[in-house]
């Protein structure tokens, strides 16, 4: 049987959210301090078989499916109702060749239609606009308060690899 040489994923997310917008439904504020509602968390797992974890072991050449999630968290005690969109994910795969299979929970996207790449330092970048806005109102909404961002991708090296979203 023929040796394989086998690596450990590490996920180390570091945000990228160059475009995130957020805006208020009801008013502008006119305020010259940022207001500090609402938050957002994103995360990046990787499937290792049997769920999504923070890390897994494979062997160059096989291919992991990632999960990049964006969740809108409204901690304000206004209720004013705010939306996140210009939602951009951007996502350097050093070590990983990207092979697609993209899926998300937003209905009617494909994320490849939505998708820039910079082979030379292979970063990938998703920029979704207007068409996903994430808020807790669900006649603004158009996925919920979470928006989710799946993809393949093949490994190409041994050790331990940083994958950075």
């Amino acid at each position: 049987m023929e040796a394989r040489t086998r690596m450990l994923i590490s996920l180390f997310v570091a945000i990228a959210m160059t475009s995130t917008a957020f805006t208020t439904v009801y008013s502008l504020n006119m305020d010259p301090e940022p207001d500090p509602y609402p938050q957002m968390n994103a995360d990046k797992k990787v499937w290792n078989g049997t769920a999504w974890a923070d890390e897994t072991t494979v062997y160059i050449g096989d291919t992991v499916r990632f999960n990049i999630s964006v969740e809108y968290v409204d901690v304000s005690p206004d209720d004013k109702g705010y939306e996140l969109y210009n939602i951009t994910i951007k996502d350097n795969l050093t070590d990983f060749e990207y092979i697609g299979n993209p899926s998300c929970n937003q209905p009617g996207i494909n994320p490849d239609d939505y998708l820039t790449t910079d082979p030379v330092n292979h970063t990938y970048t998703w920029f979704f606009g207007s068409d996903v806005i994430l808020s807790e109102f669900e006649n603004i909404s158009t996925c919920g308060t979470i928006f989710y961002l799946e993809f393949d991708a093949k490994a190409n090296k041994t050790g331990t690899l940083e994958n950075k979203v």
